[in-house]
């Protein structure tokens, strides 16, 4: 069990006491980056060491934040825009003739009127792995910006189903008289494998899920049970380009390998599934880059949970605190997310 101690953390100075180590590891940059890679492999922790509280933020800023992903959008110019047409009249046309149960490689509406209706439209896109999405908006819809609005849908349904939007890349579009749009959605690698993947990772959900439920008591036992699997299965690519899966809970929970978007995930999905509410948590570490994170209930109040900081450090460092604690080392839209009480879990 990782062994660190955090007294506070502050963007700027803070005191932290830290007690961690891995034999063979004296740099305190070292011990924190082999750490996290190397704790789910079953190395041993001794040697402790008591490191600034600077070094350990800017080691963790440095190396476990900026690995959110967030798909990028394209309008295509109109030269393209032709193959794009053809490309979907010819999956249309495909999807007719298929019988296989595999979903449609084509989501279609014809009268979007609302953001809800879009979400809709997209939640079946995603979650049938479609690669094209084909719709109308009704003359009473704005639509605004529409990269704006692709990225918002694809962050509400992952907070909603992380399996359903796993892989997706990119999305290339293009619209006629600001009523018609059409548009395709590039994925992290091959289609197949993509389904593959989506289709495994439930039973991997389940089976941890089944393992923890049958040995904790309470809903509180069954986070801590859930945070420390995840420190103690899961590590983190020490290097870039990190690969597509690592973003995904398949990655953590069959690979063993995640980036913070992976921990969240796979915590969100085991949570879930011991009816425990769990939200993924969007943000910015200060002095570093986009992060995620979770936010889970328990007797009906909102508390802040980092598996992957856990990860780095403790597994109690980052585990059920408040807004105001984790407000010392990210920012994020509050608006979007429920608040915390001002005072840490205690069970």
């Amino acid at each position: 069990m990782k062994t660190l101690k955090l007294i506070a953390v502050v963007a700027v100075s803070a005191t932290l006491l830290l007690q961690a180590g891995c034999s063979g590891f004296n740099d305190p940059h070292d011990i924190i980056t082999n750490g996290a890679s190397n704790f789910a492999l079953g190395k041993d922790e001794d040697n402790y060491s008591l490191l600034s509280s600077q070094r350990i933020l800017d080691d963790l800023i440095r190396n476990f934040s900026d690995s959110y992903h967030k798909p990028s959008g394209n309008q295509l110019p109109d030269d393209d825009s032709e193959d794009l047409k053809n490309d979907i009249s010819k999956a249309e046309q495909e999807d007719e003739e298929s019988d296989d149960g595999s979903g449609k490689t084509v989501a279609t509406s014809t009268d979007i009127s609302s953001d809800d209706d879009l979400i809709r439209l997209f939640r079946t896109a995603y979650s049938d792995t479609s690669e094209y999405v084909e719709f109308t908006i009704s003359p009473s819809y704005s639509i605004g910006n529409f990269s704006e609005k692709l990225e918002y849908i694809y962050r509400e349904l992952q907070r909603e189903d992380p399996i359903a939007i796993a892989c997706v890349e990119k999305w290339d579009w293009t619209y006629d008289s600001h009523s018609s749009y059409l548009l395709q959605i590039g994925y992290s690698m091959d289609i197949d494998e993509v389904k593959r993947i989506k289709r495994e990772t439930p039973p991997l959900v389940n089976s941890v899920a089944s393992k923890i439920k049958s040995s904790v008591n309470s809903d509180y036992e069954a986070v801590r049970a859930v945070n420390s699997y995840l420190c103690d299965n899961v590590y983190y690519p020490p290097n870039e380009p990190y690969a597509p899966v690592t973003h995904s809970p398949y990655g953590a929970l069959k690979d063993g390998c995640a980036v913070c978007e992976g921990y969240a995930c796979a915590a969100k999905l085991i949570l879930n599934k011991l009816n425990i509410e769990c939200d993924i948590e969007l943000g910015n570490v200060i002095g570093g880059g986009g992060h995620a994170w979770n936010l889970v209930r328990l007797e009906g109040n909102w508390y802040q949970l980092d598996v992957t900081w856990n990860d780095c450090g403790s597994t109690d460092d980052f585990f059920l605190v408040t807004d105001d604690f984790m407000s010392q080392s990210r920012t994020w839209d509050r608006s979007n997310y429920p608040s915390t009480p001002t005072e840490r879990y205690t069970p």
